[in-house]
């Protein structure tokens, strides 16, 4: 009997959290699933604990990849999949135990292709960086459609299921070798998706570990990845002709101004002429603020860590407000 669904699991030297993650997996309330655990270049005793788990429960599935790379881990479990659906996994978070039984539901009924859900911080932060409009959860739509109403849309792979069979003929596979794999693979997703949905069930704990390779210090192949990502994402728009889609140049312009806070002077440089590149026919009628979206890099590039910043600088702004506001109740 085909899975419902197949979870896919990369682990990389996650001993310490693994645990945790497997036996969420492995008690789901839907049993009809499989299990891929992908691991990748360890050296910790990961590929052990796996060893233990796949020993009591015929539904674990392990394959080793020599190397550390996430994007080819998952690739490697979607190759591996039987199951009508997609889930992805990372091996340091977990999920809630009716998380498949709830979304399998939700997405066999409305015959989607997306279905994505909601996410907790460990430990919790205020700072998101997905926002949706409350009107548009539990409402089927195009990926596309979505993407216009809501303006953003969120590039982590693991808080949606994918149909197996959609994501496979669309070729949404994440580029291997790169930080950031998963920003193509959403992008793509959306803009293919007939029958996208964002359900309000938060089912997916991620853990935010200091030592992960996205948390680590900034390094040279963090900014190649995301010059890539850029270069291909304008590619993709000019090939199908997207340059009238506002939603997909902001996403484009917001890509680009995260490479000019990361980037020194001299990749500045080489970054602005391709900012340029925008169409300024379609620019012009865009909404003013993706006008100054488009402009604000290449005029004020160096203000940009400040601007990144706001959420930080608005809530210091907001303490010392509290702090005289209460200093002034206390005297009157």
């Amino acid at each position: 009997m085909e899975p419902k669904i197949s979870i896919i699991v990369p682990i990389y030297n996650a001993e310490k959290y693994l645990h945790p993650c497997l036996d969420s997996i492995v008690l789901q309330t839907l049993k009809e699933i499989e299990i891929i655990c992908v691991v990748n270049g360890c050296t910790d005793n990961s590929l052990a604990i796996v060893h233990e788990y796949q020993k009591n429960d015929v539904r674990i599935m392990l394959f080793v990849n020599e190397t550390a790379d996430v994007g080819a881990a998952r690739n490697r479990g979607v190759r591996e999949a039987t199951g009508e659906y997609l889930m992805f996994v990372d091996s340091d978070d977990w999920i809630e135990l009716e998380a498949c039984e709830k979304l399998y539901a939700i997405a066999k009924k409305n015959d989607l292709e997306i279905l994505q859900g909601r996410f907790r911080y460990i430990p919790y932060t205020k700072f998101k960086n997905f926002k949706c409009n409350s009107n548009l959860f539990e409402k089927e739509l195009s990926g596309m459609d979505f993407w216009r109403e809501n303006e953003t849309i969120s590039l982590v792979v693991w808080d949606k299921i994918w149909h197996r069979t959609f994501y496979i003929s669309k070729k949404l596979f994440n580029p291997e070798n790169v930080y950031y794999e998963d920003n193509r693979t959403n992008v793509l997703g959306i803009i293919n998706a007939k029958y996208f949905m964002i359900s309000d069930f938060i089912f997916y704990n991620h853990r935010y570990v200091s030592t992960s390779i996205m948390n680590s210090k900034l390094s040279q192949k963090h900014i190649q990845s995301l010059k890539d990502l850029y270069l291909k994402t304008e590619e993709y728009i000019d090939k199908h002709n997207l340059w009238n889609e506002s939603c997909i140049v902001l996403f484009y312009i917001r890509k680009a101004f995260i490479f000019l806070t990361f980037s020194n002077h001299k990749k500045k440089i080489e970054l602005i002429p391709i900012i340029r590149n925008i169409k300024i026919k379609n620019i012009r009628y865009f909404p003013l603020k993706i006008k100054l979206a488009y402009y604000a890099p290449l005029l004020t590039s160096y203000f940009y860590p400040i601007w990144i910043k706001r959420h930080f600088l608005k809530l210091i702004l907001s303490r010392i407000f509290e702090f005289f506001s209460n200093r002034i109740n206390i005297h009157s």
